[in-house]
């Protein structure tokens, strides 16, 4: 005899009824069912009632006149036949509602079969509650590993913004951290967005525009900063998160912006940009974050992701106020050293010209050569200080109008030695040490103070040996007067390889034209510096 449902849709299984008829039919080698029979007073320990008990008898191919006695034990039901077999139903309970699993047993004792299906009741239910488990353990996992990646790039980000050199601005420290952070979390966007003009203004009269961008898709540029205008100020106040766009800004969805977050890059009052999460990739959230917020579709964005954006703005902005720190600092040093620099004029009027002339010479060159705008504009203070040495020479041999001895050569040659112990203890400019000390180095190891050759020697030190070298040349001096430029070129030519660096002389001729208008004055300095490094004019 078998077990039928007769005019009854389809169970659906949950896996724990599943597992439950798994260790009925392995427990009983015959096939098993579940029936709905639906709501039923008492607990699921208590068995069938009567009334259940027949509607599963009316609905099995069993009469009831068959039953002969019924046993009940621990949430199991069994119904003797006169037939000598035994109709088993185990029940199973969600609130009132309950469904049963049913099933002929051959050849068995009525306690036999209690026993036995209680049995494999149990053993179904620890089967269940270990797979509960063991989805917590591994949910509980990914979370641990969701939170120490986060940990472990929050960690990379800091330890990054401490290495960095404050001379770094915001945006280059950005390149290095926003793909990470576009990755963990799942954007198909993240900018940093900058503000631009005067501090004094409002920020509706200052320039937005794009300062580092990472991610799969971009936006263009007009968008991102339409969004800063749109939720920048609001986002000031507290941080943006929208996944639904309505009203007038519908603009954004129909621009392919469906979720965004913007925050404020802001230490204290002062604002240095916003970081923009754009578009939230649709991927899967670990199931331990299903409970977050259970709302929230698998494109949208959510805590998690705001959360570090917030932590990235944090170190962005510290990192930020350091270097507006700093470069406060480095002006102030710079206008202590001009100081300088103008006594040193005061003495020896060669060395202004010059200083000026090796400058704009060298920014050329740097220019020709691939120096970025930060590196131009450190190479430009570099040859402005090359000489400042020359202000621990003695007057009777800085300005003797007869040719040096070589005890007072001796003399002039300390002037980067005495330069560089000048600037040591003037820490934000730190980075003119090399230039200042090593300009009058050959590329043969044959020149001062320490001999040293070839590549041993900073480029830009190389390259305002150059530059130096051109001037001194074709500058009157005190004791002669200056030669033509194409006998100086000459002479650059044939010290190729042996006093200056071939590369740097090769550039040298490439440029020749802007070099001879540097040399001959016919390109006003601040011109030249602001054609070449545009930023440094508002310095």
């Amino acid at each position: 005899m078998s077990v039928t449902q007769e005019h009854s849709p389809p169970v659906i299984l949950s896996t724990g009824e599943e597992r439950l008829l798994d260790a009925l039919q392995a427990a009983f080698g015959t096939p098993f069912t579940i029936i709905d029979v639906g709501p039923q007073p008492g607990s699921e320990r208590d068995g069938l009632t009567a009334e259940v008990l027949s509607e599963v008898v009316d609905r099995v191919n069993v009469r009831a006149a068959d039953i002969v006695g019924v046993s009940t034990n621990d949430g199991v039901t069994v119904a003797e036949l006169s037939s000598q077999q035994c109709l088993t139903c185990v029940s199973s309970r969600q609130g009132r509602l309950i469904k049963t699993a049913a099933g002929i047993v051959d050849g068995m004792l009525a306690r036999d079969v209690l026993r036995v299906a209680a049995f494999a009741a149990r053993s179904a239910k620890e089967q269940e509650s270990a797979a509960a488990t063991k989805g917590q353990i591994t949910a509980y996992a990914e979370q641990v590993t969701s939170c120490f990646e986060e940990l472990v790039w929050l960690r990379e980000l800091s330890l990054q913004i401490k290495q960095c050199d404050v001379t770094r601005d915001v945006g280059s420290v950005a390149n290095v951290v926003l793909p990470s952070l576009a990755e963990l979390s799942h954007s198909e966007t993240v900018a940093l967005l900058s503000v631009e003009g005067d501090l004094q203004l409002p920020l509706a009269e200052r320039q937005v525009q794009v300062t580092s961008c990472a991610g799969n898709q971009r936006p263009l540029d007009e968008v991102l900063a339409t969004i800063v205008e749109r939720f920048g100020e609001q986002a000031c106040k507290t941080p943006v998160v929208m996944n639904r766009f309505s009203g007038e800004d519908e603009v954004f969805y129909r621009l392919g912006v469906r979720s965004l977050v913007v925050m404020p890059v802001q230490h204290q009052d002062h604002i240095y940009g916003w970081l923009l999460a754009v578009n939230r990739e649709i991927k899967e959230l670990p199931a331990a974050y299903g409970s977050y917020n259970e709302e929230l579709g698998l494109d949208e964005f959510g805590t998690i992701e705001a959360g570090l954006l917030q932590s990235a703005c944090t170190l962005l902005a510290t990192h930020a106020h350091n270097v507006k720190l700093f470069h406060e600092k480095e002006q102030l040093a710079i206008g202590t050293v001009k100081s300088l620099v103008r006594s040193l004029e005061a003495r020896d009027a060669y060395t202004k010209g010059h200083s000026d002339r090796v400058a704009g010479m060298a920014l050329v060159l740097a220019e020709a050569v691939g120096y970025s705008q930060d590196q131009l504009r450190k190479l430009h203070l570099t040859g402005i200080l090359h000489d400042v040495g020359k202000i621990g020479i003695p007057d009777y041999v800085l300005n003797k109008p007869g040719r040096l001895t070589d005890e007072e050569f001796d003399m002039i040659k300390q002037h980067p030695t005495i330069g560089h112990e000048i600037l040591v203890p003037v820490e934000p400019l730190s980075y003119v040490l090399d230039g200042v000390l090593h300009h009058h180095e050959n590329f043969d190891g044959t020149g001062y103070p320490h001999g040293l050759a070839g590549l041993e020697i900073p480029l830009d030190a190389r390259i305002l040996a150059v530059a130096d070298a051109f001037d001194a040349m074709t500058s009157d001096r005190p004791y002669r007067d200056g030669m033509a430029a194409v006998k100086a070129q000459a002479i650059l030519k044939d010290g190729s390889g042996s006093q200056w660096d071939p590369d740097i002389i090769d550039t040298f001729f490439a440029n020749i034209d802007r070099i001879l208008a540097v040399s001959a004055c016919q390109e006003d300095s601040d011109t030249l510096v602001e054609s070449i490094i545009p930023t440094l004019a508002g310095e």
